[in-house]
């Protein structure tokens, strides 16, 4: 049973492809021997684990900054036009800010409070087997280097 979350997929097409790919690239260059589909191999789990990586930080750690920035930032320009209207209030009940810098201040504690679980739960949610894509990636990379360092020791 294969078990993944969110785009976690992605990581088992990239790997496939990867070593698929450069095992085709090897036979047609050094042959069909085992050393050389060792290094196809090796050089396959590496090239899937770099792009796994890369794939897994931008899923899991940078779009989910880029999206909390943006909430932040819309969240903001909704309580300044609430401000320009008058119609700001803290909390329920509270009084309108007296001046532009204690509307500041109420908004910016608004908007931490309102956001501060907005970039975590976007995080590490794109898994394959539990594994966030980016750990995945580094455990394909070191397989990588193993598969490769192998290869001239393969019958």
């Amino acid at each position: 049973m294969i078990i993944w979350r969110g785009w976690g997929i992605l990581g088992l097409f990239v790997t496939l492809a990867g070593v698929f790919g450069t095992l085709a690239v090897v036979h047609v260059l050094l042959g069909t021997s085992e050393s050389a589909s060792a290094l196809g191999g090796g050089i396959g789990f590496l090239l899937a684990g770099v792009a796994n990586f890369f794939l897994g930080r931008w899923l899991n750690i940078i779009r989910p900054a880029q999206n909390a920035e943006d909430f932040r930032n819309q969240l903001r320009a909704d309580l300044w036009e609430r401000v320009a209207n008058d119609v700001f209030q803290m909390a329920p009940g509270a009084p309108e800010p007296s001046s532009e810098a204690e509307a500041a201040q109420q908004i910016e504690q608004v908007v931490a409070g309102e956001s501060r679980n907005a970039e975590r739960a976007g995080r590490n949610i794109h898994t394959f087997f539990f594994i966030p894509l980016q750990w995945l990636g580094a455990l394909e990379c070191i397989a990588g280097l193993v598969f490769s360092f192998y290869s001239p020791f393969a019958s």
